[in-house]
C-alpha cells in the first residue's frame, strides 16, 4: 500500500512537472519581446552543390580511413598475441 502510494504521488509529481515545462514554453512563446533582426533575402543567384569536390573529398577521406583500419586491425592482433612472422 505504502509503495503504491510513492508510485502515485510520483506519478502526479511527474505530470505537474511537464505541464509546467509546457505552461512556461507557451508563455515565452507569447512574449512581445521577440524581434526581426534581419529580414529573409532571396538569394541573387542559383546555389549548386560541387559534386566532383565533395566525391574527391570523400575518397581521400575513405581511403585515410581504411588505411587506419587496416593498421589499426594489424595493431590489435600483434597486441593480442597473434602470429609472429619471424620468417624476415
Amino acid at each position: 500500500r505504502l509503495q503504491r502510494t510513492y508510485d502515485l504521488s510520483v506519478g502526479t509529481y511527474m505530470m505537474f512537472v511537464n505541464k509546467f515545462e509546457a505552461i512556461n514554453i507557451q508563455v515565452a512563446s507569447m512574449s512581445q519581446d521577440l524581434k526581426v533582426l534581419d529580414p529573409a533575402v532571396i538569394p541573387d543567384k542559383h546555389f549548386k552543390p560541387k559534386k566532383k569536390r565533395n566525391v574527391m573529398i570523400a575518397g581521400v577521406v575513405g581511403s585515410m580511413m581504411s588505411l587506419f583500419l587496416a593498421f589499426f586491425i594489424e595493431y590489435l592482433g600483434n597486441v593480442r598475441g597473434g602470429e609472429k612472422d619471424d620468417s624476415v
